[in-house]
């Protein structure tokens, strides 16, 4: 049974449905190419708040009505790890078709099969959440040691609003976004220029009652290498106005050393609803001369009233509210494309090895020089290498496979599964099959929360290639191949005929798994960039780039899982994980040590156990808002984790 959708209007899925209808016309007994397309994430209401039930929506295609979807499964809400006063979740989707059976469907014919799925979420957490929606295909017939021969994702980000459906006070949570956008990042920059040049950025406001005024202070604190004395006068503030949301409100604002005081209220009564997004629009004058780094934005001391002036306090955070304003070029732009990425560092090493006008004009001479030392050799490559693996510029979302398939046979796959080698590692392998062409690569390697890149090592047999990663904070690894030098290996084939192609060459990479993670994930190739030998844009023909994680580990010590929700209002889900069956103990208890409820006391089976407390304690009443702390207790394991209570 196929679940059918109504296929967007955009002009590529009319392309594309045109496409398949000349195909079906031409050729009705075309064998449909095997294709994974998850197209679309949606979610029912549109703008859910803690008072609405989340449907989430995911839609697509298959290549033919002989396809068939056979699983369809929704992960719960993964915290992440953000710098902010609002918590982030990741929710993963994972569609699984599988190709016809050709015994029994032998002429499969090429018709657009969409399909639409839904699952519902029911209330959740506020914060933001980030969808990430995969769909696998695997050949028929398909197995736990089958791998997927093709894969799609799509991603999608909402917000679930302050609770709208009681009243009280509330509280309000201030950030940074990128100007015009909304979006707060995760990890880089809030806004970025170069010296002589002009940052803007948001403040937004996350509010569960009307809010009448605020004010508050924003701050560049020195930093970057700028000497304090001059600081103040590097980086100017020029524009503070307020956003369309705030529509009816006025702003007043002055500059006291690094930071940047400012009011907004109103004459005409004008009020923000509660909600969220941005509501002050800051420019700041990045003076010639300022030190190239990364400076922090953070808040002052801050002030917000409700219509009729009563205070509204801030909500608590976890981590300091913080934003990033990034002075620089975030690399080696050797192309002038604006980022630092592997284009530019193959430009350079042909640069240093040739030293000619063809390779190294003065046009790009003038950005080798990384280490600014008056001339172009090894020495800047590293610098480079080093420098683009830091920045964020050269790593922004961009499509692996361009439109149509290259003539050059390189590409980039998992090869295998991933394999457990302890009860919290695995090792995975990325193959790079290096064509006539090829000159370099670069990629991300990300397992959202459910592991950590480790370690990353390199094997190429020819010799020919050079590697360097940089590892995250957040657990992601950022990956870089490129030749040394322009001479590509020619080898003979069992024919005795010259091959052009370098020998493949892999990628060893070490994960760490997340204790606390409850579903076993995947690990992905984002962000993939190839170059040329000459540094030109090399597209690669096809590859995997999503593949499981292990679904089992060698037995591991019992632990607590993190509470979903931490904080909460009404109740929260308290989980375990045990190797083996074992007698189990969890009990809450209040900060002065007082058992408050015992959640469970006696024997559980193995694997991940759910407990929900619903805020009461062993008599029924209710407890009171504040901190309370969970025990876990089973065999030689005493945990204890602390959780919050809010009202």
């Amino acid at each position: 049974m196929h679940h059918r959708l109504v296929p967007p209007a955009g002009p590529r899925a009319i392309a594309r449905a045109l496409l398949f209808a000349s195909f079906t016309l031409l050729a009705p007994n075309f064998a449909p190419r095997a294709s994974a397309t998850v197209q679309a994430v949606s979610i029912d209401p549109a703008a859910p708040t803690l008072c609405d039930s989340v449907r989430l929506i995911v839609g697509g295609y298959l290549p033919a009505p002989c396809y068939t979807i056979r699983g369809f499964r929704v992960g719960a809400p993964e915290p992440l790890p953000t710098m902010g006063p609002i918590p982030t979740y990741r929710i993963r989707a994972l569609v699984r078709a599988e190709e016809p059976d050709p015994a029994t469907q032998p002429n499969c014919v090429t018709v657009i099969e969409p399909y639409r799925l839904a699952r519902e979420l029911g209330r959740l957490p506020f914060g933001n959440y980030w969808v990430e929606a995969r769909e696998y295909l695997y050949p028929f017939p398909a197995d736990s040691a089958s791998s997927p021969i093709d894969s799609s994702l799509v991603r999608f980000d909402f917000f679930v609003g302050p609770d709208s459906c009681r009243a009280g006070a509330g509280c309000a949570l201030f950030g940074f976004a990128e100007a015009g956008t909304g979006i707060e990042p995760r990890v880089g920059c809030t806004a970025r220029t170069l010296p002589g040049g002009r940052a803007c950025f948001d403040v937004t406001l996350a509010n569960d009652t009307p809010v009448g005024a605020f004010q508050t202070a924003v701050a560049i604190p020195t930093g970057g290498g700028a000497f304090v004395a001059d600081f103040p006068n590097l980086i100017v503030p020029v524009e503070v106005t307020a956003t369309p949301r705030a529509a009816g409100f006025q702003v007043a604002w002055a500059r006291d050393e690094t930071r940047t005081k400012i009011v907004l209220y109103s004459t005409t009564g004008a009020v923000l609803q509660p909600g969220r997004g941005p509501v002050l629009h800051l420019c700041y004058d990045v003076k010639e001369g300022t030190p190239e780094g990364s400076y922090s934005i953070g808040f002052g001391p801050t002030l917000v009233s409700t219509p009729v002036g009563d205070v509204i306090p801030l909500c608590p955070t976890f981590a300091e509210i913080q934003g990033r304003l990034c002075v620089g070029e975030g690399g080696c732009d050797l192309n002038g494309d604006g980022v630092g990425n592997i284009r530019d560092i193959l430009r350079l090493v042909r640069c240093v090895l040739q030293d000619s006008s063809d390779f190294c004009p003065d046009s790009v001479r003038a950005h080798a020089d990384c280490n600014g030392d008056d001339h172009v050799d090894v020495r800047d490559i590293v610098c480079c290498v080093r420098k683009t693996l830091l920045s964020d510029a050269g790593w922004g979302p961009f499509s692996p496979v361009a439109s149509g398939f290259s003539s050059d046979l390189s590409a980039v796959r998992f090869e295998g599964p991933v394999e457990p080698v302890s009860s919290d590692a695995a090792r995975a392998t990325v193959a790079i099959d290096r064509g006539p062409s090829f000159g370099g690569v670069q990629f991300m390697l990300d397992a959202g929360t459910a592991a950590r890149v480790e370690r990353v090592s390199f094997d190429d047999p020819s010799r020919l290639s050079s590697f360097d990663w940089q590892p995250l904070a957040d657990g992601r690894a950022r990956v870089m191949i490129y030749n040394l030098g322009p001479t590509v290996e020619t080898t003979g084939d069992a024919s005795g005929s010259p091959s052009t192609s370098l020998a493949t060459a892999r990628v060893f990479v070490t994960l760490r798994r997340n204790t606390f993670a409850t579903d076993e994930g995947y690990l992905a190739l984002d962000t993939v960039r190839g170059a040329t030998n000459t540094g030109d844009v090399l597209s690669f023909a096809g590859g995997v780039y999503q593949t499981p994680l292990p679904t089992a580990y060698p037995p591991a010590a019992p632990a607590i899982l993190p509470a979903r929700p931490n904080p909460f209002i009404s109740d929260t889900e308290i989980s375990y994980s045990l190797p083996s069956a074992a007698s189990v103990s969890v009990r809450v208890f209040d900060v002065r040590g007082r058992l408050v409820r015992t959640l469970q006391d006696g024997p559980s089976d193995a694997g991940v156990q759910r407990l929900r407390w619903d805020g009461r304690d062993d008599m029924g009443r209710t407890a009171s808002v504040g901190i309370y702390f969970v025990r876990f207790d089973a065999g030689n394991t005493l945990q204890t984790q602390r959780i919050l209570r809010l009202r």
